[in-house]
């Protein structure tokens, strides 16, 4: 059970329906998602408490390392946030449904957090590419596909057998090797990965996977969240084609889209420069805003 707040509890897979309750009620903000916050805990230093029915959390920042406060709700905001930031000075990661319920805003200071706003795709638009704004991505699609004709295959599952499991961690290592992103940018992320894999059973997880000449070289992971959204947990391509990426994306919206969710929440950008490049070149359908607080 989780922990009223003050006190926290830290986060373990027994939360995951509790968590799942509060949050439901809300668009799927991804710093929310439980399957996020569990896979990503790999260093156990996530905890959660509810205070006054709101979903408070206590996590490491994404990028800086230091521990940071956020809560999602919308019961007695004003009194909430004020006993919340008692103890933590300031929170980030605010979801606009909890300024939404702000009864007082002059008593606090509340900036848009463009950094860490989560991006929503529309799956149709993903899996069909119609248009002059998709022409790019449906030809790096075709080129992908003349140039690998007949050697590539894709497949879509929701169960992974230990040898599944046992490529996904390959291709990630791969990836690793071949990746030119710092050490800080790709910290933990294969033991996230591996805390996903090892729990996978348990998760509401959609796989899709490209495999060329029987070898997997691209993988997208993704939770159903509800009959309307997916959420892409982790996605990966070998560097075998230029246009991969592209390919990959298309094939997972055309298998989600297939199996029922309208949107894709691909979560945020942190402000790195070619990671906002290439989400805001697949046309997002609109963001999911996030603040920081203080007081006045």
């Amino acid at each position: 059970m989780i922990a009223q707040f003050p006190d926290f509890s830290e986060l373990d897979f027994s939360h995951k329906l509790e968590v799942e309750a509060l949050t439901s009620k809300f668009d799927p903000y991804s710093d929310f998602n439980f399957t996020s916050l569990f896979c990503w805990d790999v260093d156990d230093s996530t905890e959660i408490s509810n205070l006054n029915n709101n979903l408070v959390i206590k996590m490491p920042d994404y990028l800086s390392g230091e521990t940071i406060y956020s809560m999602l709700g919308r019961n007695n905001i004003d009194e909430s946030l004020g006993q919340l930031m008692e103890l933590a000075g300031s929170l980030k990661l605010v979801p606009q449904a909890v300024i939404e319920n702000i009864n007082s805003p002059q008593e606090f200071i509340i900036t848009e957090d463009r950094d860490n706003f989560d991006y929503i795709y529309n799956l149709h638009d993903l899996a069909h590419l119609v248009g002059n704004k998709h022409k790019k991505k449906r030809n790096k699609i075709s080129a992908f596909s003349k140039a690998l004709a007949g050697t590539w295959v894709m497949e879509g599952s929701n169960v992974l057998n230990v040898a599944q499991k046992n490529e996904i961690t390959e291709v990630f290592e791969k990836w690793r090797q071949e990746s030119k992103q710092t050490d800080g940018e790709i910290k933990g992320e294969g033991a996230a990965i591996n805390r996903l894999l090892e729990h996978s059973d348990q998760l509401n997880l959609i796989y899709i996977t490209v495999r060329i000449e029987g070898k997997l070289v691209a993988f997208s992971i993704n939770e159903i969240i509800n009959d309307k959204y997916a959420y892409t947990v982790f996605e990966k391509a070998l560097l075998v084609h230029e246009n991969i990426y592209s390919f990959l994306i298309n094939q997972a919206a055309t298998d989600l889209l297939n199996k029922g969710s309208i949107y894709a929440n691909w979560a945020q950008d942190l402000g790195i420069d070619g990671l906002r490049k290439s989400k805001m070149s697949y046309h997002p359908a609109r963001f999911l805003k996030k603040y920081s607080v203080t007081l006045s």
